[in-house]
């Protein structure tokens, strides 16, 4: 029975790469059989990029068992599809010419991009030693070196340089393949999400069950941190997407507004606090709770109240918004918050609004990185916006302001 199973094995190795030697060759040839299926823009590209990459190889003909391992049991027919056979084609090459393996095409782009060997395991779901030894094997067959190595991480060589921009245009034409098979959303791996106390407390559970749904190959991975904290990860390559209340403007990140916020005091119902006020100025005598300092909503209360004349109020900075809630439903101070985080205890009588204004309310955006192998961050944003849109027209309705677009 083993030796069966191992005939079966070695044949199936064989016949893919050789359907994959064959698919390579088309694409070299520009046959009209594969390039009908291809827009001419990536005819173009992806034929360019193949010759070049094939070029630059310098290593053995070898067949190493894990590229065999990665093949066994991939159906063995002349129509094995245009994914798979542009898969077993960069693992063999063309005419005997070893080619990229592109899951080490893709670590070296992730140890470029966070100048960390531990970082990227963590972010591939690996280990430091395969993310190294598929590092060392790139090296060999380039003739190479591609980092730098020393006691503050790595950076790339010249050399390493110039590989990335090729790595990076070659990962990029496989997800334009992906998208023209229709097989683009097929994702997987760990995803790593930062978010602030606001968006813990209202859509954040919608987003994850939807996630759930539509991405089930997808692990998420959760950071709940200030917008500045989150900013900070994002920019090292610690996180992947964060919602949060800052446009954040780097090369690299793009930025997509999800909502607005409006602000309002509330206070305890039945509790002294729950009275007429004369104005802002005989209100703010009172202890005010809002959010940490420096965030961008307790920026703005400050910049409100300065506006109206309020020079010195009793403001009480707190970075948990269940303290907050929890504070002034205790009769502790007067909560400046949006109502959508306490539509609750709003909607139950247990809080109330003040009727008087509390200034302008803060926006979230996501903020994700992008680039080759990051094409789940743009799908999960999309995600986001039909999320929080279905949350306010559910959940939060006059709560929660969509951008115009969305509204």
């Amino acid at each position: 029975m083993a030796g069966c199973r191992n005939a079966r094995a070695g044949w199936g190795a064989r016949k893919a790469k050789a359907v994959g030697l064959t698919f390579a060759k088309l694409i070299r040839c520009r046959t009209q059989r594969v390039f009908l299926l291809l827009a001419p823009d990536d005819r173009a590209s992806l034929s360019d990029i193949f010759g070049r990459f094939i070029h630059c190889v310098q290593s053995k003909k070898v067949v190493t068992a894990e590229q065999k391992s990665l093949v066994n049991g991939l159906p063995g027919r002349a129509g094995l599809g245009l994914l798979q056979g542009f898969t077993v084609a960069a693992l063999f090459g063309v005419d005997g010419q070893p080619c990229m393996n592109m899951r080490f095409l893709l670590t070296f782009v992730w140890v470029a991009r966070l100048g960390s060997f531990r970082l990227t395991a963590e972010k591939l779901s690996s280990t430091q030693a395969a993310i190294s030894s598929r590092i060392s094997v790139l090296e060999a067959e380039l003739g190479v070196q591609l980092f730098q190595r020393d006691s503050r991480g790595v950076s790339l060589t010249r050399e390493g340089h110039n590989v990335l921009s090729y790595a990076q245009e070659m990962l990029a034409t496989q997800q334009r393949l992906l998208q023209s098979l229709g097989q683009a959303d097929t994702f997987s791996g760990r995803l790593r999400i930062g978010v602030m106390d606001t968006v813990i407390h209202s859509w954040l559970s919608e987003l994850i069950n939807a996630l759930s749904r539509e991405y089930p190959q997808v692990e998420v991975e959760l950071t709940a941190d200030t917008a500045l904290n989150l900013n900070e990860q994002l920019l090292k390559g610690q996180l992947d997407l964060i919602f949060q209340t800052d446009l954040l403007r780097a090369d690299g990140v793009r930025n997509r507004h999800l909502a607005c916020y409006p602000l309002r005091w509330v206070v305890a119902s039945g509790t002294p606090l729950d009275r007429p006020y004369e104005g802002l100025a005989a209100l703010c005598q009172e202890r005010i709770l809002t959010f940490s300092r420096l965030s961008r909503p307790h920026q703005d209360v400050l910049n409100y109240l300065h506006q109206q004349g309020v020079s010195a109020p009793r403001i009480s900075c707190i970075n948990s918004v269940a303290a907050i809630i929890k504070l002034v439903a205790d009769g502790f101070g007067i909560g400046v918050l949006p109502p959508v985080l306490v539509s609750r205890e709003l909607s139950n009588g247990s809080l109330v609004e003040l009727p008087m204004c509390a200034g302008p309310g803060f926006s979230v955006y996501a903020s994700w990185r992008v680039g080759a192998g990051l094409e789940l961050n743009e799908a999960v944003v999309s995600l986001a916006q039909e999320v929080v849109a279905n949350y306010q027209r559910a959940v939060a309705p006059g709560h929660l302001v969509l951008p115009k677009a969305l509204d």
